[in-house]
């Protein structure tokens, strides 16, 4: 982005395109990092640091802090408040492109965000997809999210985004942050999360890529019964004997069943796609 060289950082004018809304809360700023009990033999990835509300504090308290800023201002301001800081790495670039694995020297990483409301599921599936690479995840996004993630089988909110991060992670709701808490005031709350890595249940998966689109594909239509929202990406004989051979019944609800139902019935997709495809190749 162009920016004016008289422009001052009181005169900065938040981006609405990268959702900018920048944490002013002292007390907040506090909770957020005794959550993410921080030491000294720590290294932190931090993206979207803004003005660095949490930044230098976070370099205070670990070996080594990565922050990566997309936005080109904010970038050089902090280059310039921070310059005494060798423990912090700045990088200009868009966390989303970022191969998260050269920040990592040994120990697994910790990793915290005050994510913009616009990217946080891309942001979800990339820390997913990187998992392995973290041994906490603090993130800070729109408690309407939020409240999705943490919902349990049976709440009105449970859906493929509970599924998704609930199969990969250990979900805590920590507290939620009042729009106050930000310059400029978003429109609604936040809410602090923590995810932790957890091999609990998706060892047992066997094909990431299927399960991932039975998950979603069950939920394609909330209120209809799970064997007709199979439909969207299979056929109609393969859901009756997947659904029969993980013992759910083809009129439940998606928003009934629990993780390890879905990988159950993945895993079963899975083998009878594996069995059908064998069979082809023989003829």
């Amino acid at each position: 982005m162009n920016i004016d060289p008289k422009q001052t950082e009181h005169s900065y004018r938040p981006t609405k395109k990268l959702g900018q809304n920048f944490l002013t809360d002292r007390s907040i700023v506090t909770k957020i990092l005794d959550s993410a009990e921080l030491g000294p033999e720590d290294e932190v990835i931090e993206i979207g640091p803004g003005k660095g509300a949490l930044t230098g504090i976070i370099a205070t308290k670990v070996k080594k802090i990565s922050a990566i800023e997309k936005d080109t201002y904010l970038y050089g301001e902090l280059k310039n408040k921070y310059a005494d800081l060798k423990n912090l790495t700045l990088i200009n670039e868009d966390a989303l492109k970022t191969d998260f694995c050269k920040f990592m020297h040994g120990s697994k990483l910790k990793f915290i965000a005050n994510l913009p409301y616009n990217i946080t599921s891309p942001v979800l599936a990339k820390l997913t997809s990187e998992r392995d690479l973290f041994s906490s995840i603090i993130i800070m996004i729109q408690k309407e999210v939020g409240d999705r993630i943490v919902s349990p089988p049976g709440s009105k909110t449970y859906g493929s985004l509970s599924v998704m991060v609930q199969t990969y992670f250990d979900v805590f709701h920590l507290f939620i942050v009042p729009p106050r808490a930000f310059r400029p005031k978003p429109e609604v709350d936040s809410v602090v999360i923590k995810l932790v890595p957890t091999q609990q249940y998706y060892c047992n998966i066997k094909d990431e890529g299927n399960y991932a689109k039975v998950v979603k594909s069950s939920f394609s239509s909330r209120r209809k019964m799970i064997s007709n929202s199979l439909r969207s990406e299979f056929e109609r004989n393969e859901i009756e004997i997947c659904l029969m051979n993980a013992g759910i019944s083809g009129k439940r609800r998606a928003e009934t069943l629990e993780v390890i139902d879905f990988i159950q019935l993945a895993n079963n997709f899975y083998e009878l796609q594996q069995s059908t495809s064998s069979i082809s190749r023989s003829f």
